[in-house]
């Protein structure tokens, strides 16, 4: 491995490692199960890449994708009905 995929290899475990501990942060303190899907998708994602390693190109841009969704995802317009009395029926 020549010096430049070290650093691409370095870059992309440091992403990984980020997303899982930014998801676990954000299913503790708003304690959503999309968040909590966010984190399981991530830990999902290391555990078939160790038994699934080539041809993950694909695999990475859908885990990508539906991570930045669920991770963008806030409960904050449903807080803000409860605090102004409307419900939801």
């Amino acid at each position: 491995m020549n010096r430049m995929g070290l650093i691409y290899t370095g870059l992309f475990f440091i992403t990984i490692f980020y997303m899982l501990k930014l998801s676990l942060k954000k299913s503790r303190a708003q304690n959503t199960a999309l968040h909590q899907s966010a984190f399981l998708l991530v830990l999902a994602y290391c555990i078939f890449g160790v038994f699934y390693s080539n041809q993950l190109s694909y695999q990475t841009y859908v885990m990508m994708i539906l991570w930045s969704f669920a991770i963008t995802y806030t409960s904050a317009p449903l807080e803000e009905r409860l605090k102004d009395g409307i419900s939801d029926g």
